[in-house]
């Protein structure tokens, strides 16, 4: 299941998506391996139209390596994969399927040519939250994952949660509820800090309810949340839904999903003078060749000073894009 990846869409480079069983709507990202290669989901499309796992090595092919049936396995993954260097495996969710068909953690790991797709773990739709719609992030203790759901929890506004592995058994748990006022409502993506607090998003909520990004940080147990950003909703963007920490450069990167000078959203960044934080928009996507509503984390080349991305819409075909950005 080939596809052409023609890397040229105008002001950004970028591959197209025919839909069908090729897939189709890259909401998630896509995560760099060693070898120069892109890997990503596609939230629909794929043999069973639930969504599918590919790769796209850089100027290459893209290949389908495994698609989602919709049932115990998931449907629609909407997440940036989380690679596990160790492994090879890619850890990922999907926001709707499951047990409780309220969206699943996935674990996909080769096996020779092919790939083995294993549930760890499936959201019930109460406390432990529901829809983890975007992406999964290490922890500094081994055996740990870290992610946010944008519905569910204690006051159904979306949680941050955490996975503990133990002797091939997850363990999951809530560390913050997210109240829909001025500390903002459905985190869509977060990223772990080296001191061990986190950086994210919420695509609803702050002062003008436009989304916010935040911090978090832990004190005895408790994890409290500081607001650093909140969106206006104009040409700095809307609803932002993807986070990346450049660590050595203490720089934020992210996207909206609307907003922007064109409307189809923007992917910015964020830098501390120790005081406050100052937005730069990098990009605004409108609905031409470059793609529009970028619903995902960019990645970061840090060697060649570039970051790839996903668009849902937008390109030749309207299914959406992969683009890079020449920092």
């Amino acid at each position: 299941m080939n596809s052409r990846s023609g890397w040229a869409c105008g002001t950004i480079s970028c591959s197209r998506f025919l839909g069908g069983t090729d897939g189709q709507n890259p909401i998630g990202g896509v995560t760099e391996d060693s070898d120069a290669t892109l890997f990503g989901t596609t939230v629909v499309g794929g043999t069973h139209n639930a969504g599918t796992l590919y790769s796209l090595p850089i100027g290459g092919q893209r290949t389908v390596l495994y698609n989602f049936t919709g049932s115990t396995d998931g449907s629609q993954p909407e997440s940036t994969l989380l690679r596990d260097r160790a492994t090879g495996a890619f850890y990922g969710t999907t926001a709707l399927g499951g047990s409780a068909s309220c969206g699943a953690v996935f674990q996909l790991a080769p096996s020779g040519s092919s790939w083995v797709e294993q549930t760890i773990y499936s959201f019930g739709g109460g406390v432990d939250g529901c829809s983890p719609e975007r992406s999964l992030h290490f922890g500094k203790r081994v055996g740990t994952l870290y992610g946010s759901t944008t519905r569910g929890g204690a006051t159904n506004h979306g949680t941050i949660f955490t996975l503990r592995e133990r002797n091939g058994v997850w363990k999951q748990s809530v560390i913050y509820n997210f109240n829909g006022g001025s500390d903002g409502s459905e985190p869509t993506d977060l990223t772990v800090d080296l001191d061990g607090s986190i950086y994210g998003v919420t695509e609803a909520g702050g002062s003008s309810k436009r989304g916010t990004v935040f911090h978090l940080t832990e004190a005895d147990g408790i994890w409290h949340n500081a607001v650093i950003h909140n969106f206006k909703g104009s040409a700095d963007g809307s609803k932002p839904v993807g986070l990346h920490e450049d660590q050595a450069a203490g720089v934020l990167y992210g996207t909206t999903v609307k907003g922007g000078v064109f409307g189809g959203g923007t992917v910015f960044s964020l830098t501390s003078n120790g005081a406050s934080w100052l937005e730069t928009v990098l990009h605004s996507f409108g609905a031409g060749e470059d793609g529009s509503q970028p619903r995902a984390r960019v990645t970061q080349d840090n060697k060649k000073g570039v970051l790839y991305g996903t668009t849902v819409f937008g390109g030749s075909a309207g299914a959406g894009t992969i683009y890079e950005i020449v920092l």
